[in-house]
């Protein structure tokens, strides 16, 4: 009843928590399901690459590159999906803990600027205006090192939290 749970995403759905911390935010989705010599995709059926026996050469073609971009736009509308719920499992407390390079936050403008980000931090960071970023530096809620940028959207008393007894 009074412990730490650590869980992935999946198993934490429908579940709620007083304190979460969302760890290794800045972490690249995976790219490997694209990397396949053979492709499969629920509406368009099978690809593969293209061969050119003469000059013993491997290259995706026009149909290939378009079944990797349906695969990663399904991939990155599922990891949007885990995103929410991750955000919504907290009660009272979320931590966001990833590191990125601040010079590759884009500013999201529409839904294609959503599909082409490769991380959670890099979507969270990117809902922010340029004005607001350097507020939270300011204010060391986001914290600049050697390793890139370190997030801390909140910084807690853990004294003050109370732990719901069942």
């Amino acid at each position: 009843n009074n412990s730490v749970q650590i869980n992935t995403i999946h198993s934490s759905k429908g579940l709620e928590y007083p304190v979460v911390f969302l760890i290794d935010t800045g972490s690249r989705f995976s790219a490997q399901s694209t990397k396949e010599n053979i492709l499969t995709e629920n509406d368009f059926g099978i690809s593969t690459k293209s061969f050119n026996l003469q000059k013993r050469f491997v290259y995706n073609s026009p149909v290939n590159i378009g079944f990797k971009k349906k695969i990663i736009d399904e991939e990155r509308k599922e990891e949007m999906r885990l995103l929410y719920v991750a955000l919504t499992r907290p009660k009272n407390f979320l931590t966001i803990i990833g590191t990125t390079d601040l010079s590759q936050i884009k500013k999201i403008k529409n839904s294609q600027d959503v599909l082409e980000i490769d991380s959670y931090l890099k979507w969270i960071l990117g809902l922010f205006e340029q004005k607001e970023i350097n507020t939270l530096l300011d204010n060391k809620q986001l914290i600049k090192d050697c390793c890139g940028t370190k997030v801390s959207l909140k910084t807690y008393d853990f004294d003050d939290i109370n732990v719901e007894q069942k």
